[in-house]
């Protein structure tokens, strides 16, 4: 799945593709789930992930559909460890991004609740360099979450098209 003016995107919903794209790169057993936006992926939280590796571009935004077990969950890692997006006590952040905007379905803040799809997006006019990506992980431990529909753009959205994605009018 390539929408328009991504860089990069995956949607989640067929995981042999993943594994004949990535190979070795499908650790432990992600497992496909139906979500209400169709097929999705879903990872145990202890030894799970997806590595998928470099991303051309430099990301500016990024939106997905996340469902999290809890308010601390490991999300995506962009380059084995040190810039990554994760929950913490119910907040998201992207670790060594100093300029990011956070949004959760649709609106700017960076409050999460557990146990339901949320679309989760942000943007940064610095970008991130993702030289190794890595779905439900930091590199060190392992979220409990189910993944859908992963965006990267390489230039900042604007609010509205954020909602749009949120709201399913674009996308």
């Amino acid at each position: 799945m390539q929408s328009v003016g991504s860089i990069w995107s995956e949607d989640f919903s067929d995981l042999q593709f993943l594994r004949d794209a990535y190979g070795a790169g499908v650790v432990g057993n992600p497992t496909p789930v139906e979500s209400p936006y169709g097929r999705a992926l879903s990872f145990d939280g202890s030894d799970d992930k997806i590595v998928i590796g470099l991303v051309h571009g430099t990301v500016k935004s990024l939106m997905m559909r996340v469902w999290l077990a809890s308010t601390t969950e490991q999300i995506l890692d962009f380059d084995s460890g040190t810039n990554f997006l994760s929950a913490s006590a119910g907040t998201l952040s992207v670790a060594t991004c100093a300029d990011e905007v956070l949004y959760v379905n649709g609106a700017a803040t960076a409050t999460i609740t557990a146990g339901g799809w949320r679309n989760i997006a942000f943007t940064t006019a610095t970008g991130i360099a993702v030289s190794n990506l890595q779905v439900a992980t930091d590199n060190t431990d392992f979220g409990e979450i189910i993944c859908k529909d992963l965006i990267m753009f390489g230039r900042e959205l604007s609010s509205t098209e954020i909602s749009d994605f949120h709201y399913g009018r674009s996308f």
